[in-house]
């Protein structure tokens, strides 16, 4: 038995109108009607009023007159929802937003002076993916600084890091510090080469020093007398390592 011969059933058994129905349903009488006929169905919260009211359960609605269960099949859709944030200012300098915000489940992109995302770039960026004059990321690509697994930069800092200023377990650079590290001026590490290298178990180098017997005084004069004046600020900073 269809659902909407099961109400009329239901309904003529308590010896109710189509408008009797309606009104305890809050429904309208072409409403009750239409179900009846099989031209329309209840929706769930109907379907639930109705099973209370005859009192029923709701699976009895779907049985046929014999009280035998018919096959029923339930179709259920699974909405799987993205999450997804995106905030754009409406500020502006040189025409990029002063902040983007994009993150979400997927690829998104984001380019602001400040700027969030899985790939971004801008002046300040950090994603998965980031390049910007100050970039954080997995892979990030800084004009000023980089810092990520794979850093390439000004200053660098990364699994792998190359630029000018380095630190990583593989730095490359005009300064390096780091497990392999070369670099064209100073390198510092296990593993150093460069004009001056200083290595645990292997330098080589114009001047080149096991790490525990060099003088740091000396290795600071000849940074001075041997790297032109130009890279003055990253000669200061390696000779913090010193």
């Amino acid at each position: 038995m269809k659902i909407g011969s099961k109400i009329q059933e239901l309904r003529k058994q308590r010896g109710l109108s189509q408008e009797d129905l309606a009104e305890i349903l809050g429904v309208s009488r072409q409403a009750v009607y239409k179900w009846e006929q099989d031209i329309s169905y209840p929706d769930t919260d109907k379907l639930v009023k109705l099973a209370k009211y005859f009192n029923i359960s709701l699976d009895s609605l779907f049985e046929n007159n014999n009280y035998q269960e018919t096959e029923h099949v339930q179709h259920v859709t699974y909405v799987i929802r993205r999450y997804h944030y995106e905030y754009k200012s409406t500020k502006t300098l040189f025409g990029l937003p002063l902040i983007h915000i994009n993150l979400g489940q997927g690829l998104y992109t984001s380019k602001g002076i400040i700027s969030i995302c899985n790939f971004a770039y801008g002046l300040f960026s950090f994603g998965i993916i980031s390049a910007g004059l100050i970039s954080f990321g997995v892979i990030s690509l800084g004009l000023l600084l980089a810092l990520g697994s794979f850093a390439l930069g000004g200053i660098s800092l990364g699994a792998v890091a190359i630029g000018l200023f380095t630190l990583g377990a593989v730095s490359i650079g005009l300064f390096s510090l780091g497990a392999f590290s070369v670099a064209k001026y100073v390198a510092i590490g296990d593993h150093a080469e460069g004009l001056i290298a200083i290595g645990k178990s292997y330098a080589q180098g114009t001047y080149s020093y096991s790490t525990g017997e060099y003088n740091p005084t000396e290795v600071k004069n000849l940074i001075d007398d041997k790297i032109p004046h130009f890279w003055r600020l990253f000669k200061e900073l390696i000779k913090i390592f010193l």
